[in-house]
């Protein structure tokens, strides 16, 4: 079964199209004229695997030695870190293969189906965090005060499992027959295009959680510039009526317990809004780098006369997978307690981590070696992302 190389958005997650022939039977010319340019394409895909496992490997290993990061937040982060990472361990070198050998698949039928379908699955577990991740941001955002006892540890592990166990439902129909025939020849490897897997996956693999995001963050926003005005005023409108906040009037002596209570109050709702900033980031990014390919993938399906060049639809395929690898320098160049842990991981500066919880709200120091001055950027324990 021959694919149409003008055709190349018919193969959802997973690029693939037949060739005339295999790649041991191009002759010497054709091998000297594909060669430089295979080379430098294995390169650049190479480069963003090996940024892909890293990067995530650090966030990982960040939470893993840093107390301070084992929080409910870090927990669906920590989740997100672990979809990017089996992405780009399990997938994207064979994603990297297919574009070597000239879209030439050489592992067999049934590895086809599972790796497009553990495509699939990474993809999706990885834009759900996203959304389970704007929800804990708006919630921390539009409540502060109670956001502790909201998202507790329990519930950010109950939406990881979540978050998997509805992209294994998106991912497994493929596996289970929703697939046209497997092609003949027996060197390529098709992704299903069937109209009702390709909208479906599609619909809720990108669009609903991104219109989820996308209202979310709307409605943070909203809430921080409501409650910024609030800060530096110190009036807020109730209900057509004003309060004004204590720690903006003059206090006496007794008051202080009071007043230091409020100014916490006012540092964690900053903390919060520095945290929702970095993670609009993130989506930000996300959205940027998955989009052109979640509109072009079902335009086939949809519009048998729409043509996309080849060449634009692989660069908009590996922008999505280049979003896997992104996120970690994120972290890095917005969050203090990140660029810290990051820092101490590169120079391999810690000690054996004290036996604390995973997930708990510890608030103790990055652990250093005894004796052995820091080269990382100092932090408080209450330090705020920016």
């Amino acid at each position: 079964m021959e694919v149409n190389r003008s055709e190349p958005w018919l193969l959802s997650f997973g690029i693939v199209e037949n060739t005339s022939s295999p790649f041991w039977a191009m002759n010497a010319t054709d091998s000297t004229r594909m060669a430089p340019a295979a080379l430098l394409k294995g390169g650049l895909l190479l480069a963003i695997i090996l940024l892909d496992i890293s990067g995530n490997l650090m966030v990982l290993m960040a939470v893993l030695l840093n107390a301070n990061l084992r929080t409910a937040t870090n927990c669906l982060i920590v989740n997100l870190a672990l979809a990017d990472l089996l992405l780009g361990a399990s997938v994207l070198p064979f994603s990297a293969a297919l574009e070597i050998f000239d879209k030439q698949w050489y592992f067999g039928e049934i590895f086809c189906h599972v790796w497009a379908a553990t495509d699939v699955l990474c993809c999706t577990a990885s834009i759900n965090s996203l959304c389970v991740i704007s929800v804990d941001r708006y919630v921390g955002v539009t409540r502060p005060l109670t956001y502790s006892s909201v998202v507790t540890h329990r519930r950010a592990l109950v939406a990881c499992v979540l978050v998997w166990l509805l992209s294994a439902v998106i991912s497994v129909g493929p596996l289970l027959g929703w697939r046209e025939p497997p092609p003949a020849d027996p060197f390529v490897c098709e992704v299903t295009k069937q109209t009702g897997y390709v909208v479906f996956s599609v619909c809720f693999s990108f669009y609903v959680p991104t219109a989820v995001i996308i209202v979310l963050y709307y409605r943070i926003y909203r809430a921080a510039t409501r409650q910024t005005k609030f800060l530096r005023t110190g009036v807020k409108t109730i209900k057509g009526g004003q309060l004004t906040l204590r720690a903006h009037t003059p206090c006496m002596a007794g008051d202080d317990a009071s007043s230091a209570g409020v100014q916490g109050r006012l540092a964690k709702f900053k903390r919060q809004k520095k945290a929702a900033k970095t993670l609009g980031i993130v989506v930000g990014v996300f959205i940027i780098c998955w989009f052109p390919f979640f509109f072009l993938l079902p335009l086939g399906t949809l519009c048998e006369q729409c043509t996309v060049p080849p060449l634009l639809f692989d660069f908009c395929f590996w922008s999505g997978y280049l979003n896997s690898c992104l996120n970690p320098f994120i972290y890095a160049s917005t969050s203090r307690e990140y660029k810290r842990a990051f820092c101490a991981i590169l120079h391999c500066h810690w000690n054996k981590p004290r036996e604390v919880p995973f997930f708990r709200d510890a608030r103790h120091a990055w652990p250093g070696r005894a004796g052995h001055r820091s080269s990382c950027p100092a932090v408080s324990p209450n330090s705020e992302i920016r």
